[in-house]
């Protein structure tokens, strides 16, 4: 792969992850995983995905279809690692499963945390 300094163009163009600022603060910062940090972030751009999809319940809550194979692909983990880090998500309380039968992939609702402080704020580091 080639590499070079990026341009305002590429920049504006470039696909990327956003990562949500809370996995930052709070008893998130020091008690949830990098992996985890991460892998939170690549299910929070399947929203996307799901909402123009229409994947929402009776509630409006959207879920999300990511098998255990296409998270460990992206991130380039082991099976084993990928159940560790979502079972780290579902402990903490970022990610809820609601299996829906037989061959049936699971459905994947995330979750956040309301009110935390404003990052750009903060004077804790």
């Amino acid at each position: 792969m080639k590499r070079k300094r990026c341009t305002v163009s590429d920049i504006m163009t470039y696909p990327f992850f956003k990562v949500p600022a809370f996995l930052f603060q709070g008893e998130l910062k020091s008690g949830l995983s990098v992996d985890a940090k991460l892998l939170y972030s690549l299910l929070r751009d399947r929203n996307d995905l799901s909402i123009s999809n229409g994947w929402t319940n009776e509630n409006g809550e959207v879920y999300i279809f990511f098998s255990r194979d296409e998270m460990c692909q992206m991130l380039g983990k082991s099976a084993k690692t990928v159940c560790v880090i979502m079972k780290e998500l579902v402990k903490i309380g970022l990610v809820e499963e609601e299996q829906q039968g037989l061959g049936k992939p699971n459905l994947i609702f995330l979750r956040y945390i309301e009110n935390l402080e404003n990052p750009s704020q903060s004077t804790d580091t």
